[in-house]
Protein backbone atom coordinates (compact mmCIF):
# COMPACT_ATOMS: atom_id res chain seq x y z
CA UNK A 1 0.00 0.00 0.00
CA UNK A 2 1.34 3.36 -0.99
CA UNK A 3 1.41 5.74 1.36
CA UNK A 4 -1.67 8.51 0.69
CA UNK A 5 -1.53 11.61 -0.44
CA UNK A 6 -4.62 13.28 0.51
CA UNK A 7 -7.63 12.74 2.58
CA UNK A 8 -10.36 13.62 -0.35
CA UNK A 9 -11.04 13.87 -3.85
CA UNK A 10 -12.31 17.20 -6.01
CA UNK A 11 -15.98 16.49 -7.37
CA UNK A 12 -14.15 16.01 -10.53
CA UNK A 13 -12.55 13.23 -9.71
CA UNK A 14 -8.76 14.51 -9.11
CA UNK A 15 -6.61 13.46 -6.10
CA UNK A 16 -5.85 16.87 -3.85
CA UNK A 17 -2.82 17.70 -2.84
CA UNK A 18 -1.24 19.44 0.30
CA UNK A 19 -3.36 17.69 3.12
CA UNK A 20 -2.84 16.88 6.34
CA UNK A 21 -1.28 13.21 5.67
CA UNK A 22 1.40 14.67 3.27
CA UNK A 23 5.36 14.71 3.86
CA UNK A 24 4.31 11.82 6.26
CA UNK A 25 6.64 8.64 5.20
CA UNK A 26 9.60 6.79 5.82
CA UNK A 27 10.44 5.42 8.89
CA UNK A 28 7.19 6.21 10.69
CA UNK A 29 5.23 4.11 7.76
CA UNK A 30 7.42 0.60 8.74
CA UNK A 31 6.09 0.75 12.42
CA UNK A 32 3.21 -1.57 11.43
CA UNK A 33 -0.27 -0.95 9.55
CA UNK A 34 -2.64 -1.41 12.72
CA UNK A 35 -0.63 1.64 13.96
CA UNK A 36 -0.74 3.46 10.93
CA UNK A 37 -4.09 2.80 10.25
CA UNK A 38 -5.44 3.94 13.62
CA UNK A 39 -2.65 7.50 13.33
CA UNK A 40 -4.25 8.48 9.87
CA UNK A 41 -7.56 7.95 10.81
CA UNK A 42 -6.72 10.21 14.42
CA UNK A 43 -4.79 12.62 12.29
CA UNK A 44 -7.98 13.03 10.13
CA UNK A 45 -10.63 13.38 12.68
CA UNK A 46 -7.87 15.83 14.35
CA UNK A 47 -8.25 17.91 11.17
CA UNK A 48 -11.73 18.24 10.45
CA UNK A 49 -12.52 18.75 14.31
CA UNK A 50 -10.10 21.78 14.68
CA UNK A 51 -10.40 23.12 11.29
CA UNK A 52 -14.00 22.49 10.64
CA UNK A 53 -12.73 21.13 7.32
CA UNK A 54 -12.21 24.60 5.62
CA UNK A 55 -8.26 23.53 5.10
CA UNK A 56 -9.26 19.59 4.64
CA UNK A 57 -12.02 19.26 2.29
CA UNK A 58 -13.03 21.48 -0.63
CA UNK A 59 -15.73 23.55 -0.97
CA UNK A 60 -18.81 24.19 -3.02
CA UNK A 61 -18.01 27.69 -4.61
CA UNK A 62 -20.82 31.05 -4.37
CA UNK A 63 -22.70 31.43 -7.09
CA UNK A 64 -21.10 34.49 -8.10
CA UNK A 65 -17.77 32.84 -8.51
CA UNK A 66 -19.08 29.57 -10.98
CA UNK A 67 -20.02 29.39 -14.58
CA UNK A 68 -22.72 27.17 -14.20
CA UNK A 69 -24.99 28.83 -11.20
CA UNK A 70 -29.00 29.57 -11.63
CA UNK A 71 -29.84 33.11 -11.97
CA UNK A 72 -31.47 34.74 -8.82
CA UNK A 73 -35.16 34.72 -8.51
CA UNK A 74 -36.07 31.49 -9.98
CA UNK A 75 -39.49 29.81 -8.94
CA UNK A 76 -39.23 25.86 -8.17
CA UNK A 77 -40.55 24.84 -11.36
CA UNK A 78 -37.92 26.66 -13.08
CA UNK A 79 -34.92 25.06 -10.78
CA UNK A 80 -36.40 21.98 -11.73
CA UNK A 81 -35.55 23.44 -15.56
CA UNK A 82 -32.62 24.40 -15.00
CA UNK A 83 -31.36 20.92 -12.97
CA UNK A 84 -33.03 18.95 -15.77
CA UNK A 85 -30.91 20.67 -18.84
CA UNK A 86 -27.91 20.95 -16.78
CA UNK A 87 -27.74 17.06 -16.70
CA UNK A 88 -28.94 16.66 -20.39
CA UNK A 89 -26.09 19.54 -21.15
CA UNK A 90 -23.35 16.89 -19.79
CA UNK A 91 -24.76 14.03 -21.12
CA UNK A 92 -21.73 12.27 -23.15
CA UNK A 93 -23.23 10.53 -26.61
CA UNK A 94 -21.91 7.46 -27.73
CA UNK A 95 -22.34 5.93 -30.99
CA UNK A 96 -25.18 3.65 -30.62
CA UNK A 97 -26.99 6.60 -29.44
CA UNK A 98 -26.20 8.97 -32.57
CA UNK A 99 -23.07 10.50 -32.10
CA UNK A 100 -21.48 11.28 -35.61
CA UNK A 101 -20.73 10.25 -38.31
CA UNK A 102 -18.86 13.26 -37.96
CA UNK A 103 -18.32 15.29 -34.99
CA UNK A 104 -16.28 17.62 -32.74
CA UNK A 105 -16.87 16.38 -29.60
CA UNK A 106 -18.97 13.92 -27.45
CA UNK A 107 -21.27 15.89 -25.47
CA UNK A 108 -22.17 19.96 -24.89
CA UNK A 109 -19.97 20.36 -21.54
CA UNK A 110 -16.89 18.62 -23.51
CA UNK A 111 -16.33 21.91 -25.77
CA UNK A 112 -17.61 24.50 -23.56
CA UNK A 113 -11.49 25.18 -24.62
CA UNK A 114 -6.97 25.23 -59.83
CA UNK A 115 -9.27 26.36 -62.51
CA UNK A 116 -12.03 28.47 -60.77
CA UNK A 117 -12.31 26.32 -57.86
CA UNK A 118 -12.86 27.81 -54.70
CA UNK A 119 -10.96 27.06 -51.06
CA UNK A 120 -11.47 25.70 -47.83
CA UNK A 121 -11.70 28.42 -45.29
CA UNK A 122 -10.65 27.49 -42.25
CA UNK A 123 -10.85 29.92 -38.50
CA UNK A 124 -9.80 28.87 -35.04
CA UNK A 125 -12.10 29.61 -32.79
CA UNK A 126 -12.41 29.52 -28.69
CA UNK A 127 -15.83 27.75 -27.86
CA UNK A 128 -17.86 30.74 -26.26
CA UNK A 129 -19.23 30.94 -22.68
CA UNK A 130 -22.80 29.60 -22.57
CA UNK A 131 -23.44 31.68 -18.90
CA UNK A 132 -25.62 34.75 -19.42
CA UNK A 133 -27.07 33.87 -22.49
CA UNK A 134 -30.81 34.21 -21.59
CA UNK A 135 -29.85 37.80 -21.03
CA UNK A 136 -28.53 38.32 -24.21
CA UNK A 137 -31.60 36.74 -25.67
CA UNK A 138 -33.74 38.71 -24.03
CA UNK A 139 -32.40 42.13 -25.34
CA UNK A 140 -34.98 43.71 -27.75
CA UNK A 141 -33.52 43.66 -31.13
CA UNK A 142 -34.43 47.87 -30.62
CA UNK A 143 -32.09 48.19 -27.84
CA UNK A 144 -29.18 46.34 -29.69
CA UNK A 145 -29.57 48.83 -33.27
CA UNK A 146 -29.67 51.66 -30.65
CA UNK A 147 -25.79 51.10 -30.40
CA UNK A 148 -25.87 50.88 -34.31
CA UNK A 149 -23.61 53.82 -36.23
CA UNK A 150 -22.77 52.03 -39.31
CA UNK A 151 -21.70 55.37 -41.06
CA UNK A 152 -19.76 56.37 -38.21
CA UNK A 153 -22.05 59.33 -38.03
CA UNK A 154 -20.13 61.16 -34.70
CA UNK A 155 -17.05 60.47 -36.57
CA UNK A 156 -15.26 58.59 -33.57
CA UNK A 157 -13.86 56.06 -36.06
CA UNK A 158 -16.47 53.32 -34.59
CA UNK A 159 -18.79 52.03 -37.10
CA UNK A 160 -20.74 48.99 -35.49
CA UNK A 161 -23.45 47.42 -37.39
CA UNK A 162 -26.09 44.68 -36.50
CA UNK A 163 -25.14 40.97 -37.96
CA UNK A 164 -28.91 40.97 -39.76
CA UNK A 165 -29.64 37.34 -39.64
CA UNK A 166 -32.49 34.95 -41.46
CA UNK A 167 -33.48 32.40 -38.66
CA UNK A 168 -33.66 28.93 -39.92
CA UNK A 169 -36.84 27.99 -40.89
CA UNK A 170 -37.61 25.84 -38.15
CA UNK A 171 -37.51 28.47 -35.29
CA UNK A 172 -40.84 29.79 -34.90
CA UNK A 173 -42.04 33.45 -35.12
CA UNK A 174 -42.93 32.77 -31.28
CA UNK A 175 -39.44 32.18 -30.20
CA UNK A 176 -37.07 34.73 -29.30
CA UNK A 177 -34.95 35.98 -32.60
CA UNK A 178 -37.55 33.56 -34.81
CA UNK A 179 -39.25 34.17 -37.75
CA UNK A 180 -39.84 34.85 -41.84
CA UNK A 181 -37.87 38.45 -41.96
CA UNK A 182 -34.17 39.52 -40.57
CA UNK A 183 -33.26 39.14 -36.84
CA UNK A 184 -30.90 40.84 -35.39
CA UNK A 185 -27.61 38.09 -34.55
CA UNK A 186 -26.42 37.93 -31.22
CA UNK A 187 -25.02 34.73 -30.30
CA UNK A 188 -21.46 32.97 -32.23
CA UNK A 189 -18.19 35.42 -32.45
CA UNK A 190 -19.78 37.04 -35.47
CA UNK A 191 -22.98 37.46 -34.20
CA UNK A 192 -24.33 34.92 -37.14
CA UNK A 193 -27.41 33.61 -34.89
CA UNK A 194 -30.17 35.16 -33.81
CA UNK A 195 -32.40 32.45 -32.08
CA UNK A 196 -31.13 30.44 -28.87
CA UNK A 197 -32.82 27.68 -30.37
CA UNK A 198 -30.98 27.50 -33.27
CA UNK A 199 -28.17 28.14 -31.48
CA UNK A 200 -28.70 24.85 -29.57
CA UNK A 201 -29.74 22.45 -32.23
CA UNK A 202 -26.90 23.50 -34.75
CA UNK A 203 -24.26 22.56 -32.09
CA UNK A 204 -25.98 19.52 -31.33
CA UNK A 205 -25.91 18.97 -35.24
CA UNK A 206 -22.70 20.64 -36.39
CA UNK A 207 -20.88 19.35 -32.73
CA UNK A 208 -21.96 16.55 -31.69
CA UNK A 209 -23.54 15.24 -34.81
CA UNK A 210 -27.39 14.70 -33.13
CA UNK A 211 -29.80 14.57 -35.35
CA UNK A 212 -33.11 15.97 -34.25
CA UNK A 213 -36.52 16.72 -36.00
CA UNK A 214 -35.06 20.32 -36.57
CA UNK A 215 -32.19 19.08 -38.33
CA UNK A 216 -32.86 15.38 -39.67
CA UNK A 217 -30.32 14.54 -41.53
CA UNK A 218 -27.55 13.53 -40.60
CA UNK A 219 -23.76 16.13 -41.17
CA UNK A 220 -22.10 14.57 -43.59
CA UNK A 221 -19.83 15.59 -46.59
CA UNK A 222 -21.58 14.40 -49.68
CA UNK A 223 -17.48 14.12 -51.38
CA UNK A 224 -16.69 12.05 -48.59
CA UNK A 225 -18.43 8.59 -50.19
CA UNK A 226 -17.39 6.02 -47.33
CA UNK A 227 -19.56 8.45 -44.82
CA UNK A 228 -22.77 8.65 -45.61
CA UNK A 229 -26.41 9.24 -43.54
CA UNK A 230 -27.52 6.64 -41.53
CA UNK A 231 -23.78 5.35 -40.93
CA UNK A 232 -24.14 5.02 -36.98
CA UNK A 233 -26.62 2.60 -35.92
CA UNK A 234 -29.34 4.94 -34.08
CA UNK A 235 -32.13 6.19 -35.97
CA UNK A 236 -32.78 9.77 -37.27
CA UNK A 237 -33.95 11.70 -35.22
CA UNK A 238 -31.51 11.20 -32.58
CA UNK A 239 -32.37 13.94 -30.07
CA UNK A 240 -36.08 14.29 -28.79
CA UNK A 241 -37.46 18.04 -29.06
CA UNK A 242 -37.51 17.85 -25.11
CA UNK A 243 -33.93 16.97 -24.80
CA UNK A 244 -32.93 20.45 -26.96
CA UNK A 245 -35.82 22.41 -25.18
CA UNK A 246 -33.96 21.28 -21.88
CA UNK A 247 -30.51 22.51 -22.86
CA UNK A 248 -31.81 25.38 -24.33
CA UNK A 249 -33.93 26.41 -21.19
CA UNK A 250 -30.69 25.37 -18.90
CA UNK A 251 -28.75 27.78 -21.14
CA UNK A 252 -31.56 30.52 -20.79
CA UNK A 253 -31.40 29.87 -16.69
CA UNK A 254 -27.77 30.19 -16.35
CA UNK A 255 -26.46 33.07 -14.41
CA UNK A 256 -23.40 34.82 -15.44
CA UNK A 257 -20.48 35.23 -12.85
CA UNK A 258 -20.52 38.08 -10.54
CA UNK A 259 -17.68 41.18 -10.72
CA UNK A 260 -15.12 41.66 -8.22
CA UNK A 261 -15.24 43.92 -5.53
CA UNK A 262 -14.11 47.42 -6.01
CA UNK A 263 -11.14 49.40 -5.60
CA UNK A 264 -9.74 52.63 -5.93
CA UNK A 265 -7.32 51.25 -8.76
CA UNK A 266 -10.09 49.71 -10.13
CA UNK A 267 -12.78 52.67 -10.13
CA UNK A 268 -9.66 54.69 -11.94
CA UNK A 269 -9.27 51.98 -14.11
CA UNK A 270 -13.56 52.30 -15.25
CA UNK A 271 -12.51 55.60 -15.79
CA UNK A 272 -9.46 55.09 -17.90
CA UNK A 273 -11.43 52.44 -19.78
CA UNK A 274 -14.58 55.12 -20.77
CA UNK A 275 -11.80 57.85 -21.70
CA UNK A 276 -9.97 55.42 -24.07
CA UNK A 277 -12.97 54.81 -26.17
CA UNK A 278 -13.01 51.03 -24.99
CA UNK A 279 -16.70 51.82 -23.54
CA UNK A 280 -17.90 52.64 -27.31
CA UNK A 281 -17.90 49.19 -28.19
CA UNK A 282 -17.30 47.34 -24.75
CA UNK A 283 -21.04 48.84 -23.91
CA UNK A 284 -20.90 48.23 -19.84
CA UNK A 285 -25.18 47.86 -19.67
CA UNK A 286 -28.16 46.87 -21.84
CA UNK A 287 -31.28 46.85 -20.36
CA UNK A 288 -34.27 43.47 -21.05
CA UNK A 289 -37.59 43.87 -20.84
CA UNK A 290 -40.61 41.98 -20.70
CA UNK A 291 -40.07 38.46 -20.59
CA UNK A 292 -41.97 35.09 -19.53
CA UNK A 293 -38.94 34.06 -16.92
CA UNK A 294 -39.43 36.56 -14.36
CA UNK A 295 -35.48 36.57 -13.37
CA UNK A 296 -34.82 37.64 -16.75
CA UNK A 297 -37.43 40.46 -17.23
CA UNK A 298 -36.53 43.96 -16.53
CA UNK A 299 -33.09 43.19 -16.01
CA UNK A 300 -29.64 45.59 -16.28
CA UNK A 301 -27.35 42.88 -17.88
CA UNK A 302 -23.50 44.13 -17.66
CA UNK A 303 -22.00 42.21 -20.24
CA UNK A 304 -19.67 45.10 -21.68
CA UNK A 305 -20.84 44.21 -25.67
CA UNK A 306 -22.99 46.06 -27.97
CA UNK A 307 -23.21 42.73 -29.57
CA UNK A 308 -22.54 44.17 -32.93
CA UNK A 309 -20.07 43.92 -35.25
CA UNK A 310 -16.91 45.88 -35.94
CA UNK A 311 -13.68 45.66 -37.96
CA UNK A 312 -11.01 44.83 -35.70
CA UNK A 313 -8.13 44.92 -38.32
CA UNK A 314 -5.53 43.30 -40.11
CA UNK A 315 -4.36 41.18 -37.10
CA UNK A 316 -7.39 39.38 -36.07
CA UNK A 317 -8.84 38.84 -39.06
CA UNK A 318 -9.62 35.39 -40.46
CA UNK A 319 -10.91 36.21 -44.05
CA UNK A 320 -13.95 34.30 -43.68
CA UNK A 321 -17.37 36.07 -44.10
CA UNK A 322 -20.47 34.67 -42.04
CA UNK A 323 -23.64 35.82 -42.85
CA UNK A 324 -23.25 39.46 -43.36
CA UNK A 325 -19.80 39.88 -41.27
CA UNK A 326 -17.07 39.90 -43.73
CA UNK A 327 -13.33 38.38 -42.48
CA UNK A 328 -12.00 41.85 -40.55
CA UNK A 329 -15.64 41.72 -38.70
CA UNK A 330 -16.18 40.50 -35.32
CA UNK A 331 -19.02 40.97 -32.44
CA UNK A 332 -17.75 43.22 -29.85
CA UNK A 333 -16.96 39.80 -26.98
CA UNK A 334 -18.48 40.42 -23.91
CA UNK A 335 -16.25 40.75 -20.97
CA UNK A 336 -18.21 39.53 -18.31
CA UNK A 337 -16.81 36.10 -16.53
CA UNK A 338 -13.22 37.36 -16.69
CA UNK A 339 -12.69 37.46 -13.12
CA UNK A 340 -12.77 33.92 -12.67
CA UNK A 341 -12.28 32.70 -15.90
CA UNK A 342 -8.38 32.22 -14.84
CA UNK A 343 -9.25 29.76 -12.46
CA UNK A 344 -11.68 27.52 -15.00
CA UNK A 345 -8.90 27.35 -17.36
CA UNK A 346 -5.71 25.84 -15.53
CA UNK A 347 -4.41 28.94 -14.40
CA UNK A 348 -4.24 30.93 -17.75
CA UNK A 349 -6.69 32.89 -19.87
CA UNK A 350 -7.35 32.53 -23.64
CA UNK A 351 -8.46 35.78 -24.98
CA UNK A 352 -10.05 36.56 -28.25
CA UNK A 353 -11.55 34.60 -31.32
CA UNK A 354 -8.89 31.57 -31.14
CA UNK A 355 -7.31 32.21 -27.79
CA UNK A 356 -3.93 33.84 -29.17
CA UNK A 357 -4.40 36.10 -26.49
CA UNK A 358 -3.01 35.11 -22.76
CA UNK A 359 -3.76 38.57 -21.06
CA UNK A 360 -5.61 41.69 -21.42
CA UNK A 361 -2.76 43.40 -22.12
CA UNK A 362 -2.09 41.08 -24.66
CA UNK A 363 -5.30 41.41 -26.03
CA UNK A 364 -5.87 45.07 -26.01
CA UNK A 365 -2.53 45.59 -27.97
CA UNK A 366 -3.84 43.56 -30.90
CA UNK A 367 -7.03 45.23 -31.63
CA UNK A 368 -6.82 47.17 -34.64
CA UNK A 369 -9.42 49.03 -37.21
CA UNK A 370 -12.13 50.56 -35.27
CA UNK A 371 -10.69 50.09 -31.95
CA UNK A 372 -7.02 51.47 -33.00
CA UNK A 373 -7.74 55.05 -31.20
CA UNK A 374 -8.62 52.97 -28.35
CA UNK A 375 -5.42 51.37 -28.34
CA UNK A 376 -3.31 54.01 -29.09
CA UNK A 377 -5.17 55.94 -25.58
CA UNK A 378 -4.00 52.58 -23.90
CA UNK A 379 -0.43 52.68 -25.14
CA UNK A 380 -0.20 56.21 -24.44
CA UNK A 381 -1.05 55.85 -20.65
CA UNK A 382 1.47 55.23 -18.37
CA UNK A 383 2.29 52.29 -16.86
CA UNK A 384 -0.07 52.40 -13.69
CA UNK A 385 -2.66 53.51 -15.88
CA UNK A 386 -2.56 50.84 -18.03
CA UNK A 387 -2.60 48.63 -14.58
CA UNK A 388 -5.63 50.32 -13.43
CA UNK A 389 -7.49 49.97 -17.25
CA UNK A 390 -5.70 45.40 -16.86
CA UNK A 391 -7.61 45.16 -13.26
CA UNK A 392 -10.43 46.67 -13.72
CA UNK A 393 -11.15 44.53 -16.95
CA UNK A 394 -10.09 41.55 -15.69
CA UNK A 395 -12.37 41.99 -12.36
CA UNK A 396 -15.68 42.01 -14.47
Amino acid sequence: MSHPQGCYQHEAGHRAQGSCLDGVHGARWRRGRRWRDAAIIAICALCVHVLGCSKLLTTKPAPGERFDAPLDGLDNGELGDFQAGHTQFRKAFTIAEGLGPIFNNVSCASCHSGDGRGRVDVSARMPPPVFGVGLIEALSDSVILSHEDPGDSNGDGISGRANMVTPAPYVPATEPGGGTGPRVGRFGRKASVSSLLQQTVEAYHQDIGMTSSYRPIENVNPLASHVVPGLDPAADPELANGEIEAVMQYMRMLAPPTPGEWTAQRRRGETLFASAQCASCHVPTMRTGAHEIDALANRDVTLYSDLLLHDLGDALADNRPDGSADGHEWRTAPLWGLRIAREFLNGQLFLLHDGRARSVDAAVRLHGGEAAGAVNAYLAMPPQDQAALVDFVGSR
